[in-house]
């Protein structure tokens, strides 16, 4: 079973989960969601030389100017660290009655789900990623919003002149035939 962790520093809950993803043969995960603070934990254990496997941190919501600010770039690595894409969510979930649909929940008329973020914004938040040279992972699950999603992608791959790296969409349960 799992323990219950308390009283424990994020650097030393990072080391005890990763220890024992590497004890379960894991050689390397991906933290979907750190903000400036779980960054800087991650830079903190892989300093102090105590990564037993490979991370992939993806900040989440974080700015690209905050993340320069902070020192982090696209590519960089430290050891067994690495960073990236940055985390975006712009619909929420298909069991909650939250994920953006062209057609409303059974039941639910007037319920065609919601966003985080308007999609001006998530536009925004996506050009500025790619003119930093970040690519974006995005959360998105409902048909509607991944389409948004994948537009918002391919209009910044347009306005941008060049793909980042690899960009992707996370979930996405009910994808259409436009995206």
């Amino acid at each position: 079973g799992a323990a219950i962790v308390a009283d424990i520093s994020p650097e030393d809950a990072i080391v005890h989960g990763l220890e024992s993803a590497a004890r379960m043969g894991l050689t390397g995960i991906v933290n979907p969601g750190a903000d400036i603070d779980g960054i800087a934990s991650f830079r903190s254990v892989q300093k102090e030389r105590r990564l037993p496997i490979r991370a992939t941190v993806m900040p989440r919501d974080v700015s690209p100017e905050a993340l320069h600010e902070a020192g982090v770039r696209p590519d960089l690595r430290e050891g067994r660290l690495s960073f990236g894409p940055i985390k975006l969510a712009y619909d929420l979930w298909v069991m909650h009655k939250t994920a953006l649909l062209y057609d409303p929940y059974v039941g639910e008329p007037d319920n065609l789900g919601t966003t985080r973020i308007s999609a001006e914004e998530l536009q925004r938040r996506v050009n500025a990623a790619f003119d930093a040279g970040w690519s974006v992972g995005v959360h998105t699950t409902g048909d509607h919003g991944i389409d948004v999603v994948a537009s918002a992608i391919e209009r910044g791959f347009e306005e941008a002149g060049r793909p980042p790296r690899r960009c992707h969409l996370i979930h996405v349960y009910f994808p259409t035939e436009a995206a």
